[in-house]
């Protein structure tokens, strides 16, 4: 079958989408199945990143909004409209069999209209609890449940940790985080997303050595970041135990080389919890607060807010050295690496 992937990533967006829609691809086309990612030219995309791993991409070139359409808060990220993405999406001369739409610009009425138009099948990956007309629509936010898609068009509704869109390969590395360093020093992994917008990178950084604990830090930040440059100075101070990497091909052999991790609640809180990395986590967007919420609430991280990060992280740290075994035990139990296969057999059988 020929799969259309719609999925965004830019300096504001970040990066998860496109990651998690990069593990379904690659378990699709492993089955035979032909990619096309569709994406917008927006600032710091990851379109070269999937060039390099062979997968077809498709450019969506930004046009100036209708004058007469006022764009939601999500559309001004993709800078256009939902009716001119789809209009822009529908021209091209793609065999479509399923498209695959990981987008919060783009909702019901846009998957309507493509699927019209290409008589074909929809399958949306979502987490903001909306309305969908697709085959199949997945949720992976950790105690969610099909009730909170039951006004969507589906005839299947994956929810929950089990279809968490995570690398197989991550199957490799369960269990093999340890803490014995915890009595010595703290192996730090530091890592707010792709754009990490509110600066958390540098806030927790400057933390960390204020509070003199003993730690060694690696640092995960794109250059496309905002705040970049400002990170990047901050980390060159202090090379003895600070290390930088713009991107990483291999996320898990880097977790595995530390205690713990402190960061956002994107896509990568899965991946900790899936190899037993217990972490300290921090909401920078609305849609990572219900994430934060539950993993705090499930014992699984432990949450701080981005305003208290000078005065609360030092104790986050003491916490999470003291709850480390059950932080750790309780996130191994929710994600096993197995979702996306999961997903491609649910996908196939729905679809008939």
């Amino acid at each position: 079958m020929h799969i259309a992937i719609r999925v965004d990533s830019s300096s504001q967006i970040g990066a998860g989408h496109v990651m998690r829609c990069l593990n379904l691809a690659r378990c699709f086309r492993e089955h035979g199945h032909t990619i096309a990612f569709v994406c917008r030219d927006l600032p710091g995309n990851l379109t070269p990143f999937l060039k390099s791993l062979e997968f077809e991409v498709v450019t969506l070139h930004n046009q100036e909004p209708s004058s007469s359409q006022l764009l939601s808060s999500y559309e001004n990220w993709i800078g256009v409209s939902w009716q001119q993405d789809a209009k822009q999406f529908c021209s091209y001369n793609l065999q479509v069999d399923i498209v695959i739409v990981d987008n919060y610009a783009l909702d019901y009425k846009w998957q309507s209209q493509v699927q019209q138009h290409f008589n074909c099948k929809m399958v949306a990956i979502d987490d903001l609890k909306r309305r969908h007309v697709a085959d199949v629509v997945i949720d992976q936010t950790l105690n969610c449940t099909p009730a909170a898609y039951s006004d969507s068009d589906s005839r299947c509704i994956l929810t929950g940790t089990r279809y968490a869109m995570l690398n197989p390969k991550l199957l490799n590395y369960r269990n093999t985080v340890t803490k014995s360093s915890l009595d010595g020093f703290l192996r730090v992994l530091i890592s707010f997303g792709a754009s990490d917008e509110p600066n958390g990178t540098l806030r927790v950084l400057q933390t960390l050595v204020a509070a003199r604990i003993n730690f060694q830090a690696t640092v995960l930040l794109r250059p496309s970041a905002i705040n970049y440059q400002l990170v990047k100075e901050f980390v060159n101070r202090y090379p003895k135990f600070i290390k930088h990497f713009d991107h990483i091909d291999n996320m898990a052999e880097i977790m595995i080389e530390h205690d713990v991790a402190i960061g956002a609640a994107g896509s990568s809180c899965w991946e900790r919890a899936c190899i037993g990395l217990p972490s300290i986590i921090v909401p920078i967007a609305d849609n990572q607060r219900d994430i934060c919420d539950a993993l705090a609430l499930e014992n699984i991280a432990i949450q701080i807010k981005l305003e208290q990060i000078e005065d609360k992280l030092p104790f986050a740290v003491s916490e999470l050295i003291e709850k480390y075994d059950d932080l750790k035990f309780n996130g191994l139990k929710i994600c096993d690496a197995k979702g996306v296969e999961q997903i491609y057999n649910k996908v196939m059988e729905a679809i008939g």
